[in-house]
């Protein structure tokens, strides 16, 4: 049985014992405390990964024009192993340091992100509607040029000095 299986089922034991709502920390919690399972080294090095990427990911700056940019961009790519298989990778780097063919890829996977969501978004809803729903048909807009334009709106760039920039950057960062 899979790792993810295992864990499924590992789940579906807390949902027996716990009703309502689940949050993933607090079944993670569960199952260490009944040591149903205990992460190996490489899980370990996984876990820490995932906290080194998502700090990358919230790295951000202001850009001249006042944005608040993301500073670091990751690119995903399938690098051979030694034994002929393929490993997915992240790559990452600052934008201010990035060549542009980088810049592209991160921008192009990231777009295809938002397309998988909001086709993943359509196809629950979708069903939902169809099997679970007993009221009104929920509506769901997949179009999000108004979304843009609005936040555009809202969140106009500031012409600030660099050093204003910085400490706005320094604020957010104490307040996140």
């Amino acid at each position: 049985m899979s790792f993810e299986k295992q864990l499924l089922k590992f789940i579906d034991e807390y949902r027996e014992i716990n009703d309502g709502e689940m949050m993933p920390r607090e079944i993670a919690g569960w199952l260490l405390q009944e040591k149903k399972c205990k992460p190996t080294k490489q899980e370990e090095i996984d876990i820490l990964t995932r906290h080194v990427s998502r700090a990358m990911r919230g790295q951000f700056t202001i850009d001249p024009d006042g944005r608040k940019v993301r500073q670091k961009h990751a690119v995903r790519r399938k690098m051979e192993n030694t034994d002929g298989s393929f490993t997915q990778q992240t790559f990452w780097h600052d934008i201010d340091l990035a060549s542009p063919q980088f810049m592209y890829e991160s921008f192009q996977q990231r777009r295809g992100s938002l397309a998988d969501g909001a086709w993943q978004l359509d196809q629950d809803v979708t069903s939902y509607n169809k099997f679970h729903n007993k009221g009104a048909p929920l509506q769901i807009m997949l179009d999000f040029r108004d979304d843009v334009e609005e936040r555009k709106m809202f969140l106009k760039p500031l012409n600030i000095s660099e050093e204003d920039a910085e400490a706005i950057a320094a604020v957010e960062d104490d307040t996140e």
